[in-house]
């Protein structure tokens, strides 16, 4: 078993969670020249919200800086469709590795929103996690455990502790602490988040699934192998139900299950298998631990 905080690094598919939610909206202009000005723009953006979720961030780099120029031409500095797309283009420098850059652009984006919409605005509040990610990303812990923790607390109180909005923010929260070592904490902050998110949207359910992910993979780089074993094996049951056993969230979380397991047999007989562990599809049901093989 690797040792507590080491699993970070190669579990970054898992703990990643939602990096950066794209921003996009569909303007109803009904015929006046200003509306269709900013229906066209609009498209634009949308255009750039799907190429960087088909991973073509570089492409969505190239559109968006040109389309803040017309923004801002066009619309002001201060237009919400002007500072959507300023976001949007934040987060997308981020993901291409021109990270000072993005962190910097989010930074004002984030000013300028608080001065637009209010401190507790949804569009604000978006943006003050998309920053508090940019941090955690770029290895800026202190300024994103601040920038979670507030963005976390707003939004539970805003939303409601079970809103997906607040559900991304906690996991975040959870995340930023993982990275910082303090993993037994990022267990139980994670851990409450999925609590209320089962209650709220029940056990298969995407977000759920999500954060029972990340749970496990939490849980086995701090070295409670048993309890990630359960979070696991029933991370991969709802995703394959719920996603699609070729789904890429599935296919990582399924590749960490088997990982735990391959450590567990490595460790020896310190580590057991829960009763209540049953293996998912395509995972063996015996594995060996120090030794012969255990029924599961």
């Amino acid at each position: 078993m690797s040792q507590p905080g080491s699993g970070s690094t190669r579990r970054n598919s898992l703990f990643a969670g939602s990096v950066f939610l794209a921003e996009s909206a569909a303007m109803e202009h009904h015929g006046d020249p200003e509306g269709a000005q900013v229906g066209s723009l609009s498209a634009r953006n949308d255009i750039a919200v799907a190429q960087l979720n088909a991973g073509r961030a570089q492409d969505a780099v190239d559109g968006l800086e040109s389309l803040l120029v017309d923004c801002r031409a066009a619309l002001g500095d201060s237009h919400e469709e002007t500072l959507m797309v300023e976001g949007n283009l934040a987060a997308a420098c981020v993901i291409v590795g021109r990270e000072e850059d993005g962190t910097q652009l989010m930074a004002a984006n984030l000013a300028a929103r608080e001065q637009v919409f209010g401190e507790e605005h949804s569009e604000t509040l978006v943006a003050r996690d998309a920053l508090a990610t940019a941090y955690r990303l770029t290895g800026q812990l202190s300024e994103a455990l601040g920038m979670y923790s507030r963005v976390a607390s707003q939004r539970s109180r805003v939303l409601g502790p079970a809103h997906p909005q607040t559900l991304n923010s906690r996991l975040g929260l959870g995340l930023a602490r993982a990275d910082t070592g303090d993993l037994l904490v990022a267990v139980n902050v994670v851990a409450s988040a999925l609590r209320d998110a089962e209650m709220a949207h029940g056990e298969r359910d995407t977000h759920t699934v999500s954060l029972r992910s990340c749970l496990g993979s939490m849980q086995s780089a701090a070295g409670l192998t048993e309890q990630a074993l359960v979070e696991l094996g029933r991370a991969v049951t709802d995703s394959e139900t719920v996603l699609g056993a070729d789904h890429p969230e599935t296919v990582a979380v399924r590749k960490e299950l088997q990982l735990v397991l391959a450590e567990a047999a490595a460790d020896g007989p310190s580590v057991s298998v829960p009763q209540q562990w049953t293996p998912p599809p395509g995972i063996p049901a015996e594995i060996e631990i120090g030794g012969p093989a255990q029924a599961v």
